[in-house]
């Protein structure tokens, strides 16, 4: 807006003398901000123009007070509030209005109350009356059809760039969305082929809406010209970033006869998209709401659980291959369901991962993990003690703080606590991983990367990073003993990490052949269900005892061929 800053300043220099003008204003401020849905911060910053509408009706019921048009002395037009009767007529000017275009300024005041004020679409109350006026005009049965769309990796953008630069995704993204809406319902002789409706519902998502939208085949062509363009690389500045979309669609009148069933129903398929793996398009049927109403029920069951204490760590040994000793362990999760018994990971995380308490636990497996490794120093049997750290966490600058608070909380010693990142996260944003593993390396805990063989590393990416162990995906394992490609690749994997002097660990081992041919291959460490399953940590202490009473040593001196866990143990 062109004006300045107009309520504030008036109502100050008004004072107390003029106590009913003041009331006029301010009963102006509170007609706009119910008819247009303004906050009073929007409103005080706009022009003293537009204020007249509200205050003509406001003047209605403050003692018929009304609003002048009056030359300022410097040649300009500001705004006076007036009191008129048949005996006196008394007028107060407010100044603060420049250059007054009433119906401009009106008019803009419109479009305000219209459209999100970042992107230019509609906003979401705006959207919702233009929508539900469409199909309460539109022909009984006539085909209506909404998408909702949700970014999918914004916030990580977003908290790592910083807002101002998430503002303009946003912004780049509804201009994608425009043109996607253009390509498939160009306008005819003028005239638009079907009704086209965009709205920033809020945060990063957005609806669509397509009237008489005729066949799903119509949606359907739409939505995956959505995730091509919103998956094409978005350049902020000097930086390339990449999201993804997830989509759910609804049809009417199929699926609901009115705004809110259908947006309800386009919501509910978009989050089956996101449960299904991100960057998809889902349509809503009967058995999606039902699995929606399902996943809801878990999420909140999984909340409950947290707070009630169910989630344990169960720890999976790890052996020195040299001579199968417990060298270190790795912290896998578990529920303890008051039902259902004890549950695996696989039982439950997708339900974490949607009820958005990934950051949280993972916070408390490494608080957890730290409390472990302090009791078993105070018993004489340290042990190193592995925990996974998602993407989110690296992320996180805050992260190494909080590992660095755990292990003063504690006292447990850093070089004990390793970190395991899977090869497919480190690889995502390769530098940004070096600084973040080069801050925990600086709180002193090791790292290692886990299901390595699988992902695409680049080797020179790959020694960038200050880690101390590669972890061979199980799947590499399996056959192993019959295809002497996946023999070679295991081989090169074990001869890449004793040449830039990390450990390797094989895990997933399950027969005695793979054990041998791991050994022969020179790996470091063994890990699977031949030796060992995740145990409780009384079994975990129990074996630490007994390994140390048996080597005369504790299981951390294992491994200590490369340097690495003798260090740890000291």
């Amino acid at each position: 807006m062109n004006g300045k800053s107009f309520l504030t300043p008036t109502l100050i220099a008004l004072g107390e003398r003029h106590f009913t003008a003041i009331a006029v204003l301010a009963f102006a401020a509170f007609i706009v901000t119910l008819v247009f849905g303004l906050s009073w911060f929007a409103i005080d910053g706009l022009s003293a123009a537009l204020i007249v509408p509200a205050c003509i009706l406001s003047g209605f019921f403050v003692g018929r007070w009304q609003i002048f048009a009056v030359a300022t002395p410097e040649g300009r037009t500001g705004l006076a509030a007036g009191q008129s009767d048949s005996s006196k007529s008394s007028k107060v000017a407010l100044s603060g209005a420049d250059d007054l275009h009433l119906s401009n300024d009106v008019e803009r005041l419109r479009l305000l109350a219209k459209q999100d004020s970042l992107t230019g679409l509609n906003n979401r109350s705006h959207f919702k009356q233009v929508v539900a006026k469409c199909m309460q005009s539109a022909e009984p049965g006539s085909p209506h059809c909404l998408l909702f769309i949700d970014m999918d990796g914004f916030k990580q953008i977003n908290d790592a760039l910083g807002h101002s630069q998430g503002d303009k995704l946003l912004v780049a993204c509804a201009d994608r969305l425009r043109l996607a809406a253009k390509l498939d319902f160009p306008e005819e002789n003028g005239q638009e082929t079907a009704r086209v409706e965009i709205a920033r519902f809020g945060g990063d998502e957005f609806v669509l809406f397509v009237g008489n939208a005729g066949s799903g085949n119509t949606a359907q062509r739409l939505a995956k010209r959505i995730l091509r363009v919103l998956s094409d690389p978005f350049h902020l500045g000097v930086q390339s970033v990449q999201v993804g979309a997830s989509i759910g669609v609804a049809f009417a009148p199929d699926h609901g006869e009115d705004y809110d069933e259908l947006l309800r129903k386009a919501d509910a398929a978009m989050y089956q998209a996101k449960r299904l793996g991100r960057n998809r398009c889902e349509f809503y049927s009967v058995a999606l709401l039902e699995n929606a109403r399902q996943a809801e029920r878990e999420e909140n069951e999984v909340r409950e659980a947290f707070a009630r204490g169910e989630l344990e760590l169960h720890f999976q040994p790890l052996f020195d291959a040299r001579t199968m000793e417990v060298c270190s362990a790795e912290a896998l999760l578990r529920w303890r369901h008051p039902r259902r018994g004890l549950l695996l990971p696989g039982d439950f995380f997708a339900a974490i991962d949607r009820s958005n308490m990934s950051a949280q636990i993972g916070e408390w497996v490494i608080n957890e993990a730290t409390r472990r490794i302090a009791e078993l120093e105070r018993a004489g049997t340290p042990l190193m003690i592995a925990a996974n750290v998602s993407p989110t966490h690296l992320e996180n600058l805050e992260f190494p703080s909080l590992v660095r608070s755990c292990i003063n909380r504690w006292q447990c010693s850093a070089k004990l606590l390793q970190l395991e990142i899977t090869e497919d996260a480190a690889m995502r944003d390769p530098d940004m991983t070096a600084r973040s593993l080069g801050r925990l390396n600086d709180v002193g805990v090791s790292v290692a990367i886990d299901d390595f063989g699988t992902g695409y590393s680049n080797l020179a990416n790959l020694i960038m990073l200050p880690i101390s162990r590669l972890k061979i995906d199980r799947s590499l394992l399996q056959s192993i003993e019959d295809k002497p490609e996946a023999y070679v690749l295991v081989q090169t994997i074990i001869n890449l990490s004793n040449s830039l002097g990390f450990h390797s660990v094989a895990e997933g081992v399950e027969s005695e052949d793979q054990q041998r041919i791991l050994q022969s291959m020179g790996c470091d460490v063994l890990q699977g269900f031949l030796f060992s399953r995740a145990i409780s940590f009384e079994k975990l202490k129990l074996l630490c005892r007994n390994t140390a009473q048996r080597s005369g040593q504790s299981p951390a001196m294992n491994v200590d061929h490369k340097g690495e866990d003798s260090s740890a143990a000291a």
